[in-house]
């Protein structure tokens, strides 16, 4: 299909200068001694995180639960819902921390800790 023939509107992405980017990026975290935990909310793909996971530690940031649960169906194991829980998330997010090697929740208050904790 040519680009032109495309339905608007359409995500396209030149692979080549993604890569480069993602590389780029790498390199950048490693020189400084730092773990890179890409966010993947904007292209929601599973093609896109692993390229920004490929030579990094692996680990994603997404804002929804539903993300969170198609990239661990994609096979990923590392995520952070970088986004604060509240008391009618706490069974699905302990449903997540079941499903997945490592899932990393944000907490805006420590009353929110405490009321986890009893959950």
């Amino acid at each position: 299909m040519k680009t032109q023939e495309l339905k608007t509107p359409a995500f396209l992405v030149d692979i080549r200068i993604a890569d480069k980017n993602a590389q780029a990026m790498t390199e950048r975290i490693k020189r400084h001694g730092l773990r890179l935990r890409p966010h993947v909310k904007t292209h929601k793909t599973l093609a896109g995180s692993r390229l920004q996971v490929s030579g990094n530690f692996g680990g994603i940031t997404v804002s929804t639960l539903a993300e969170a649960w198609f990239f661990r169906d994609g096979g990923l194991n590392d995520i952070t819902y970088a986004y604060p829980i509240t008391e009618n998330k706490f069974g699905e997010v302990l449903e997540l921390s079941r499903a997945l090697k490592h899932f990393h929740i944000v907490l805006d208050h420590p009353s929110t800790l405490d009321k986890l904790d009893r959950f």
